[in-house]
């Protein structure tokens, strides 16, 4: 018995490796039908497709083929549009060339001195003032504590979300001055402390749209009041102030109102600007640093640089310190 069952395995086994040969060529002819875009069809399609080429016969079997361009149904991969795909490049080419254009234009008009449009010392403005959060914070409320609060009638607090102390500070000053209307407006913050740098580009977007519908898009939609945000915006840091000075600087590309832009760089900075005065000092109208050695430092680099004469970015002002 035992030597009759070792003869069945060892007929058995040519018929194994048949097969398994076998399987090898039915896949890679199966490769070689989809690269070719075909279908393989049965015998029992091949009388009713009549569009049908034989292959190949494969240990006796006839494998049918039909081509998938000339059958919409068994389409898989529609044929690229190159010229749509040139047009559509073409396009945004023109368009990113376009905005370019329009953006130096406006950032080389705001930075040409020019004279400044006369303005009575009694007239009114709208003034917002961004609370940075910790000694930010500290800074813009002893910058903001001298103003004269009676042309400055309507005011826009801005803090970042969850900066309850800047906002019981706000509220506080409000106390003391007693006079005309504010509101508070919170954004969310373009990056929090410690945050991976990672995530920073998706909470900084979050955070400009968040600013682009509240500074730039909410004020021209609502008849109720002036077509502006504020007159005026103060600035000095930290991060999230990019997103604001983005917001409001984008109705300038379009030829609308838009808020003029001050920025005051922090104290704490004496040798070097910070990362959000570098990046936002193209946009914004007015750029104060509160140390000349710092102020005169950054002249003389610019002028090593060649980089005064193309009026790019806001002139350097120091008039010492201002908080």
């Amino acid at each position: 018995m035992a030597g009759g069952k070792e003869g069945v395995d060892q007929a058995q086994a040519p018929l194994a490796s048949n097969a398994r040969r076998r399987c090898e060529r039915w896949y890679s002819l199966a490769l070689t039908v989809i690269e070719a875009g075909y279908c393989i069809q049965g015998p029992a399609n091949a009388a009713s497709t009549g569009r049908l080429a034989v292959l190949e016969d494969l240990d006796g079997v006839r494998i049918l083929l039909t081509p998938l361009p000339s059958t919409p149904r068994h389409a898989m991969l529609a044929p690229l549009d190159w010229r749509g795909l040139r047009l559509a490049t073409a396009s945004l080419v023109l368009v990113t060339a376009l905005t370019a254009a329009r953006l130096l234009q406006v950032v080389v008009r705001i930075h040409t001195p020019s004279r400044p449009p006369h303005r009575r010392q009694t007239d009114e403005g709208t003034l917002a003032v961004f609370l940075g959060s910790g000694g930010h914070t500290a800074e813009m409320m002893r910058l903001v504590a001298h103003l004269d609060w009676r042309r400055f009638s309507r005011r826009t607090w801005i803090i970042s979300s969850g900066d309850t102390l800047s906002e019981a500070k706000a509220l506080a000053l409000e106390k003391q001055i007693g006079t005309g209307e504010f509101r508070i407006l919170r954004i969310p913050r373009a990056r929090r402390v410690h945050q991976s740098y990672l995530t920073s580009p998706f909470t900084t977007l979050y955070s400009l749209a968040y600013c682009l519908w509240h500074i730039a898009i909410a004020p021209l939609l609502d008849s109720r009041r002036r077509r502006v945000f504020a007159d005026v915006v103060l600035l000095n840091g930290p991060g999230s102030c990019v997103p604001i000075t983005c917001a409001a600087f984008l109705p300038r590309l379009l030829s609308l109102p838009s808020p003029a832009l001050i920025y005051v760089e922090s104290l704490a900075r004496t040798r070097r600007l910070s990362l959000s005065a570098k990046l936002v000092r193209p946009f914004v109208d007015r750029f104060f640093v509160q140390w000349d050695s710092l102020r005169d430092e950054l002249v003389k680099k610019e002028k090593a640089k060649g980089l005064g004469r193309w009026r790019l970015k806001a002139r350097v002002e120091c008039q010492g310190w201002l908080v």
